[in-house]
């Protein structure tokens, strides 16, 4: 059976993006399944699939929701922080919460101003849609530090961000 584009196609720009959005998550979800069944399979390029396929399973969700409350906002970034500030702006309520995976957070940092440059900086140098799909940065230098995955530890991770967006998606869209 050939599957194609055009049914995806029909939705709204926001409704395109959700499911994008959920066909991501839901392949982090089997690969991460897969690794944790068949540990001999488990290495970094495989983990680093389910955790890329999972970030931009999120970054794609917030782009949807930002695109389905605002129409014409059309948030062009990558940057997970910045495109959750956003959403909260637009869905104020606590209803609408939920725990972003993959952002930078400073701890011991009294001063906000401080705290923000020092994590802008950070992401710039550090950036997660990169760091999970190439081995090497920019300059094929490798990345600074030591990445890690258990995938016994994603795999409960990635089915509480399903449920988590399974329950936005429906007071979202409806």
């Amino acid at each position: 059976m050939l599957v194609t584009s055009e049914s995806v196609s029909k939705g709204t720009l926001a409704e395109q993006f959700d499911a994008f959005s959920a066909g991501y998550l839901a392949s982090a979800g089997v690969l991460c399944q897969r690794l944790v069944d068949h540990p001999e399979e488990q290495s970094w390029p495989r983990a680093a699939a389910c955790m890329f396929q999972m970030r931009l399973a999120v970054e794609l969700f917030l782009k949807s929701a930002i695109l389905q409350r605002s129409g014409d906002d059309t948030p062009g970034t990558h940057d997970l922080s910045q495109l959750k500030r956003r959403y909260d702006e637009l869905y104020p309520a606590s209803a609408h919460r939920f725990n972003v995976p993959f952002t930078t957070q400073m701890v011991g940092e009294t001063d906000p101003v401080k705290a923000e440059k020092t994590i802008r900086q950070h992401d710039r140098a550090n950036p997660m849609d990169q760091r999970f799909r190439y081995p090497v940065d920019r300059e094929f230098e490798p990345w600074p530090g030591i990445d890690g995955c258990d995938p016994d530890t994603l795999l409960p991770t990635i089915r509480r961000l399903r449920d988590d967006l399974a329950r936005l998606r429906s007071a979202i869209f409806g």
